[in-house]
């Protein structure tokens, strides 16, 4: 449970890590390259090298190999945060969606019948130990 919270908090708290100007100066082209995704998830890390140094290339900007590794580290580390985010904020959304109609139903503002308020207050436990694990 702690680890997963360190990894939210991580993702929306944390700074990035500061680069050399010249690195920063290629993240800030790859991430403003409109021809070209920059999501690398499922890319593996030769092939993601080799897309940032062809967009690089068009921009006329040259990196050594060890700046191209940065520069795709830090790419995939933002996608990662990305991805983190996305996911916390429609996970957090479901379950406001999902305890709104089963605290309802549980509680009686709507009637409806018993199997559908056992099936509300089943609900509730399984949103609450999803948070809870």
């Amino acid at each position: 449970m702690f680890l997963g919270l360190q990894e939210v908090s991580r993702a929306f708290f944390s700074k990035p890590e500061q680069n050399d100007a010249h690195t920063q100066h290629a993240i800030d082209i790859l991430k403003t390259a409109k021809d070209q995704p920059l999501r690398f998830f499922g890319r593996d890390e030769t092939d993601a090298i080799e897309t940032a140094v062809r967009i690089l290339a068009e921009h006329g900007t040259e990196l050594g190999g060890e700046e191209r590794l940065k520069v795709v580290t830090a790419l995939k580390e933002m996608d990662d945060v990305r991805r983190l985010r996305q996911r916390v904020v429609v996970q957090v959304a479901i379950t406001i969606v999902l305890l709104a109609f089963s605290l309802t139903v549980a509680f009686g503002a709507i009637s409806a019948s018993d199997q559908l308020q056992k099936l509300s207050f089943g609900l509730i436990g399984t949103v609450v130990g999803f948070w809870l694990k």
